[in-house]
């Protein structure tokens, strides 16, 4: 699955939402809706997500904002798609790069961390209880985790060559783990010698063979 085609779910809603953005005004406009109540979902919570109130915020009339977003549930659905655009683009922009497994587990690890610990770790820790009990919301997660292993798959494999595929999915899901779990984290004191020691038990985890550990 390719970045422009995570949440691209065959809904009449989102076919219609992807022929509006490709008007330069309906584009804009819908932008600024999702923006807004993005700030709304991490500054006040899922409860204070309204579409008469990201209408007001947003300065169009409820009716305008319900031609782009039918309800609140279509409004999530397209705050997590651009929020896991933005994350598989930086992953990928990464990869691209083809650091040293070192540099390239510090640079991840540092990055994604830090990301998922300010406003984006917000809005998927919110999504993402909702999606419990949510179908639509859990298929795009679905979507978004499959897109996001499949890079950081891609990223493991240059970093430690050679590995059976198996290998990869389990590294990069345990990887995932430990920079979720590192990034819910509030008590760890100075963030510097934190990140340092997340990223050196990383290490072990991309490349264990370099760690003296066994390779698969």
């Amino acid at each position: 699955m390719s970045m422009t085609d995570f949440g691209e779910v065959g809904s009449a809603a989102l076919r219609r939402q992807k022929a509006i953005a490709r008007r330069p005004k309906g584009a804009a406009t819908r932008a600024r809706i999702v923006s807004e109540a993005r700030r709304i979902l991490i500054e006040d919570g899922y409860d204070a997500l309204a579409l008469r109130r990201v209408a007001a915020v947003a300065g169009i009339q409820l009716g305008n904002l319900q031609y782009y977003f039918p309800n609140r549930e279509s409004l999530l659905l397209e705050i997590l798609r651009a929020e896991a655009k933005s994350d598989l683009d930086t992953l990928g922009a990464l990869v691209e790069r083809g650091l040293e497994t070192e540099l390239l587990v510090r640079e991840l690890v540092a990055l994604f961390v830090r990301r998922w610990r300010g406003r984006s770790g917000v809005v998927h820790m919110t999504l993402g209880f909702l999606s419990h009990h949510n179908p639509v919301l859990r298929k795009a997660y679905r979507e978004y985790y499959a897109a996001f292993y499949a890079h950081l798959e891609r990223a493991l494999e240059r970093a430690d060559p050679g590995q059976p595929l198996p290998v990869y999915a389990e590294r990069a899901r345990l990887l995932n783990a430990m920079m979720d779990g590192a990034a819910m984290q509030r008590s760890v004191g100075p963030l510097k010698p934190y990140l340092d020691a997340v990223c050196s038990a990383a290490e072990g985890i991309v490349a264990p063979a370099a760690r003296g550990g066994p390779a698969a």
